[in-house]
């Protein structure tokens, strides 16, 4: 559940009506979440589940620059930012053929055009296009037995 806010280390509430929501989470990512609650100082419900020693929100910048950075260059990637994740989300999630509403919802969109527009990035156009002409042409030869 979505009902607050972290922006620069400031708790409040999220930037809009849509952005207070449910999200729905893979139970593999559910068995992960529960065994580092496990391991937590704090775990309480009001409690942060990613934090510092204190119980403060941690700063999102800082763990990109210890932790996601080092593992990009390991690995030959380009620089990623937490925008960045969105989009790669919201693509995957439209490539294994989840609806562009539930994608919507799951960010927190107030609309599927920019779900759609701005969020999804498909790369490989001629496999799209490739499944098209299966689709199409399998039902051309089932009209032509009939």
């Amino acid at each position: 559940r979505v009902d607050e806010a972290v922006y620069r280390g400031q708790l409040g509430t999220p930037k809009s009506p849509k952005s207070r929501r449910i999200v729905s989470v893979p139970s593999q990512v559910l068995d992960v979440l529960e065994d580092w609650r496990a391991q937590c100082k704090f775990t309480q419900p009001e409690d942060f589940m990613f934090s510092i020693r204190t119980n403060s929100p941690i700063d999102l910048n800082r763990v990109l620059e210890r932790l996601i950075k080092p593992i990009e260059e390991k690995l030959g990637l380009p620089r990623f930012s937490w925008h960045d994740f969105r989009h790669a989300y919201t693509t995957w999630g439209r490539q294994a053929g989840v609806e562009a509403e539930v994608m919507r919802d799951q960010v927190g969109h107030a609309s599927v055009a920019m779900t759609q527009d701005v969020y999804t990035h498909f790369g490989d156009r001629g496999a799209a296009a490739d499944r098209i002409g299966a689709h199409v042409f399998a039902a051309d030869d089932v009209e032509q037995t009939a």
